[in-house]
């Protein structure tokens, strides 16, 4: 996962070696990278952040369907008890 994301950096670096050739502003392209990076940490920060308090709503077809698996369980366990 992060050796594609060294290759990436690679790749924009080699970009940048040889438009700047052409113009020099083509050093702004490096901006990319700390760009990409803060976008990742937020979306992984918003995730941590918003995993808290999406626990507490529960929509009605997720609940039915947990309700559903919670009773399943619990009739295979019972089940496992009678045989032994």
């Amino acid at each position: 996962m992060y050796c594609s994301y060294l290759h990436d950096v690679i790749y924009v670096t080699s970009f940048v070696q040889l438009m700047s050739i052409i113009s020099g502003k083509f050093w702004y392209t490096y901006l990319v990278i700390p760009a990409f990076a803060a976008y990742k940490i937020f979306g992984l920060t918003r995730g941590f952040l918003s995993q808290g308090s999406e626990g507490t709503m529960e929509d009605d077809k997720s609940r039915k369907k947990r309700e559903k698996m919670e009773k399943k369980a619990s009739r295979s366990a019972k089940f496992l008890k009678t045989r032994k």
